[in-house]
């Protein structure tokens, strides 16, 4: 080897190693803790207008987080002990961190915004949001959405009959995309649900890329997988109703973005056909999900996650109140359907909508799907059937774009 290419050999060694070095020291910081944020006590958001609220205004309290004093006190008993810290390194105590996770998805502020506010590092919010976020599903997730067994499932059925007069419909499902804005990606990520009669989820599959064709984001989220390959413990087929022989499988409703099959029903071609179910009316509350997520992909997707199953939490802490003094879902959120078929719009449709999937299936079904919905459609313009106000409500050009299976 000539010295030349020794002496080269030898400076691109020496190179390497310090930029290996430069890499890994760490970043000169002017301040170990800014010394504006040292007044996080004295001024600080937490220790003076939160606790203002806690004691002396619970409405602004709700406005802050999107939830009471005592569900936000169960929530933290339920959450306290993952949140806490070692106590040596002065952290920021679980009912802080809690707070402010649950501001940023009722508001949709900034990361920012809430590092000025509570008077910490830019870098620390978003810790804690990701870390807060985390445990939030980690701890509801087997409490408030966990997988149903067939049982749960028909008791999902008989509600779901109860409140929408459809049979054998074990939920809705449908697909939106979240707009998020990570150093590595922009775009969007793609919530696959179903959810209940009473909007509550039942199934949530999050993180297929937005970036994916439609059509391949809910046979490949494991929620369409299990449905369409029949590896979900779902009921047996069963007769519409008691006193009908008409047998039909169990499905979910879907828009006409969905394939038609065994297990799910979509409507027929047609604008006036439309049969959709809002079940992202609520997670709207949070308005987080109201402008692009700037995090990055996994912090993202365990805020999408929280939400879910936040507001699983919050329906279900509501279910024993009477519906005029439910905050969370209170009277004239949703749309209601009075006795004689007259909808009215619910305040939820004031809010920025997510953007809802394209179609995610071919139009290639099997005669057996068909005939399956053929056999419904009968059934719900039959006798038995129908609703007194329904052919009023068509001929009136009425149909209401939440949901018209049942005409």
């Amino acid at each position: 080897m000539e010295d030349d290419e020794i002496f080269l050999f030898y400076s691109y060694l020496l190179l390497s190693a310090l930029y290996v070095r430069l890499k890994r020291s760490k970043r000169c910081r002017r301040y170990a803790v800014r010394p504006i944020n040292r007044l996080r006590k004295e001024k600080g958001l937490f220790d003076n207008l939160i606790q203002s609220m806690l004691q002396q205004d619970h409405e602004y309290f709700f406005k802050y987080t999107s939830m009471t004093l005592m569900q936000f006190h169960n929530l933290l008993q339920l959450v306290q002990a993952r949140l806490q810290k070692n106590k040596t390194k002065n952290p920021l105590p679980p009912a802080h961190r809690l707070i402010i996770t649950l501001h940023y998805l009722a508001e949709g502020c900034s990361m920012q915004e809430l590092a000025y506010g509570h008077m910490v590092g830019l870098t620390t919010i978003s810790c804690i949001i990701k870390e807060t976020t985390q445990v939030i599903w980690d701890v509801l997730q087997p409490m408030v959405l966990k997988q149903p067994t067939v049982e749960e499932w028909k008791a999902k059925e008989r509600a779901f009959y109860r409140r929408w007069n459809l049979p054998n419909t074990l939920g809705a499902v449908d697909g939106k995309h979240v707009r998020i804005q990570s150093p590595k990606f922009s775009g969007t990520i793609v919530i696959m649900a179903a959810s209940d009669a009473f909007y509550k989820f039942t199934l949530v599959d999050i993180g297929g890329a937005g970036s994916n064709h439609d059509a391949t984001i809910f046979k490949s989220s494991a929620f369409g997988h299990q449905l369409i390959n029949n590896q979900l413990p779902l009921p047996p087929p069963k007769c519409l109703s008691s006193t009908s022989k008409t047998v039909l499988p169990h499905f979910f409703v879907a828009d006409a973005a969905f394939p038609l099959h065994t297990n799910i029903m979509r409507p027929y071609p047609g604008k006036h056909l439309s049969t959709e179910i809002k079940i992202f009316n609520y997670p709207q509350r949070w308005r987080i999900f109201q402008r692009p997520i700037i995090a990055k992909i996994d912090t993202c997707e365990t805020i999408v996650m929280a939400a879910m199953v936040l507001h699983n939490y919050l329906q279900k802490s509501e279910e024993d109140i009477p519906k005029e003094q439910r905050r969370y879902c209170p009277t004239g959120f949703v749309d209601i359907e009075l006795p004689d078929g007259t909808w009215i719009p619910g305040s939820w449709r004031s809010n920025r909508p997510l953007q809802n999937v394209g179609r995610i299936g071919s139009n290639n079904t099997t005669q057996v799907s068909q005939r399956n919905r053929d056999t419904l459609c009968e059934y719900v313009n039959s006798q038995e059937g129908s609703v007194s106000w329904q052919e009023e409500y068509i001929s009136r050009g009425l149909v209401p774009d939440t949901f018209a299976m049942n005409i």
